[in-house]
């Protein structure tokens, strides 16, 4: 474990006097001249009245903005044009609890509102989304302010997607850009920006340029754990400023030779302005550069080293940074937080992030930083439970029906035209199938206590020996039953996320490993009895289609709810650690990250 420098004579000073002294030094570096002042006056007005306040040993709230737990960061932009300074901060609450910053906050806004007359119309838009009454997460409400010396400042919010829950994430960043006229964008992110799914690619952060401006952004991020270099160019691909290699060579001039990110995840940003259609228009990479260095020096050589090579102006970064430190950047890391990358007129754009490290300094290390004031993982994602019956927990508590195309289904008026498309593919994909794969795991599986729950469920999907009852004969009635609301062409592309899905799954039954197969039957009944009940509502939103039409969804509506006790059953019977733990959990993954994208591409097909 690093050991941690402490900070002298930093506790005693209030948090504007400490930022504010870093704040003149980067000014003074980059020309401000006469604007100095005016900008450590914003600063002192954008923290007031808890910059007033002594930073003390530890601080109030645990601010996510920097690996010490500051509120506050600065950043310096660097291009082929006029270098920038920018000020992120998290407004500090009256009490440290999650509540009291989100009201902070949203005074910090209103204040904006007074003092710069910003715009907030597409912020009164999708705010609701992001201000519940109980918010959750690890942050509320960041503010963000662009300063140049020839401009005025130009401000920006970055908002919580995961306030109403982790697993409501990605319905609420598609129902944002929803909302603010980016209707057609969602599986350009979803397919390429976010592909392997929400465990792997979780959504971060959504922002917003503060302007009403026709050029202001809406930008979404998302982080990406355990991401390799292609998965992180596969990514960035989903921007039309993209261009192959770029995020290769930056990552290698950032890391050297290191290509899996799993020390701390990667995060990549996409922006849309007026008239994004399909795509964003930029993307830009945030490398979190202190998991990959042994101390800031390191983080300056490698910087330096790639502005020259790109005839970037290394010489205002070497100017700033001489200005910023207040240490020899040997004796620790972390100084250097971060560093993007970005495409800009066909130009890299590189931005480096300073952490003023008012609490603590991290010393020189190899090891990743983790949560270096001893705070509860208030900023890390909570751990999965460890036993089998967690799975179940965890499945039942990030239901499928949050994906994006089930909850902008539901906040729109029926659609029996996408639910004749969403059931005819999944007839193809999952019904057609589906007691064959059960079958293929059966024959697996050697503990008898746990094949006779399997053939228990066989029995129910076969009809229990009556063949007209077989839900495969009773789905394909259930699929004719919607006919008169089909598409006037039903083309082969219409029903290609079901012919995937089931190409899919025939080879995960095949190769997976037979506990592999009873994690992925325990995910399959709980997303069933939560599709039964999402479909069987949507019927009753509806007056159209008579009961009587809907045989196999009042059926398996009820057979799935035994189905999810059946699956706790199964859970307690198998062994509560090792390798049979690890099968089990990766085999719910597997199939989540499957169903996952086939209601991805089902998404692009009803409303694209």
């Amino acid at each position: 474990m690093s050991l941690i420098l402490t900070q002298q004579g930093v506790s005693t000073q209030t948090h504007f006097q400490y930022g504010a002294q870093k704040l003149r030094d980067l000014c003074d570096a980059l020309g401000f001249g006469e604007k100095t002042e005016l900008t450590i006056e914003l600063f002192r007005s954008l923290i007031y009245p808890w910059g007033e306040t002594a930073i003390g040993k530890r601080p109030q709230w645990p601010s996510d903005i920097g690996d010490d737990h500051t509120p506050f960061e600065f950043s310096l932009a660097l291009s082929e044009k006029q270098p920038e300074l920018r000020i992120l901060l998290e407004s500090q609450g009256v009490v440290p609890t999650l509540q009291s910053q989100q009201e902070a906050g949203i005074a910090l806004t209103e204040k904006l509102i007074r003092d710069f007359d910003i715009a907030v119309e597409r912020l009164r838009l999708v705010e609701d989304l992001f201000f519940p009454e109980e918010p959750e997460g690890i942050f509320a409400v960041w503010h963000a302010v662009s300063l140049r010396p020839d401009k005025e400042p130009e401000f920006k919010i970055y908002l919580n997607p995961q306030a109403q829950g982790e697993a409501k994430a990605a319905a609420i960043m598609e129902e944002a850009l929803d909302r603010l006229g980016f209707s057609r964008v969602w599986p350009a992110i979803a397919e390429i920006a976010a592909r392997r799914g929400p465990e792997k690619d979780e959504f971060k952060y959504f922002s917003l340029d503060l302007s009403g401006d026709k050029a202001a952004r809406v930008k979404l991020y998302v982080r990406h754990h355990d991401a390799t270099v292609e998965d992180l160019e596969i990514a960035l691909s989903a921007a039309s400023n993209y261009v192959k290699g770029d995020v290769t060579e930056f990552c290698q001039g950032m890391a050297g030779s290191t290509n899996l990110f799993s020390e701390r995840s990667v995060t990549t940003c996409f922006s849309f302005v007026d008239g994004d259609d399909y795509q964003p228009s930029k993307g830009t990479l945030d490398f979190p550069l202190s998991a990959y260095i042994p101390n800031d020096q390191v983080a300056c050589d490698r910087i330096y080293g790639y502005l020259a090579k790109h005839n970037l102006p290394s010489y205002i970064y070497e100017r700033s940074l001489q200005a910023f430190a207040t240490r020899s950047l040997e004796e620790g890391r972390g100084m250097h937080s971060y560093v993007s990358f970005r495409r800009q007129g066909g130009c890299p754009r590189v931005t480096i992030y300073l952490a003023p490290e008012a609490y603590k300094v991290m010393t020189p290390s190899h090891l990743p930083i983790q949560n270096p004031l001893g705070f509860t993982a208030a900023s890390k994602k909570q751990e999965m439970l460890p036993s089998p019956e967690g799975i179940v927990a965890h499945y039942k508590q990030h239901p499928i029906t949050n994906h994006p195309f089930f909850q902008r289904l539901r906040r729109e008026p029926v659609n029996l035209t996408a639910l004749w498309i969403l059931i005819a593919n999944s007839n193809e994909g999952i019904a057609k199938d589906f007691a064959s794969h059960l079958i293929n795991l059966i024959t697996r599986i050697s503990d008898a206590r746990i094949r006779c729950i399997l053939i228990k469920q066989l029995n129910d999907e076969m009809g229990n020996g009556d063949f007209s009852q077989a839900h495969s004969v009773l789905f394909e009635q259930f699929v004719t039953s919607l006919n008169s609301w089909r598409p006037a062409e039903v083309t082969e592309a219409i029903l290609s996320p079901g012919l995937e899905l089931k190409q899919r799954l025939d080879e995960f039954y095949l190769i997976q490993k037979p506990y592999e197969g009873v994690g992925a039957s325990i995910v399959f009944e709980i997303y069933g009895e939560q599709l039964s009940h999402y479909v069987s509502d949507e019927f009753r939103r509806q007056s159209i289609i008579a009961p009587s039409s809907l045989t196999w969804l009042m059926l398996h509506e009820t057979l799935e709810l035994e189905h999810i006790d059946e699956s706790l059953t199964l859970a307690r019977l198998v062994p509560q650690s090792g390798l049979t733990l690890e099968a089990m959990w990766r085999g719910a993954k597997g199939i989540t990250t499957i169903l996952w994208d086939y209601f991805n591409a089902i998404y692009r097909i009803c409303f694209t």
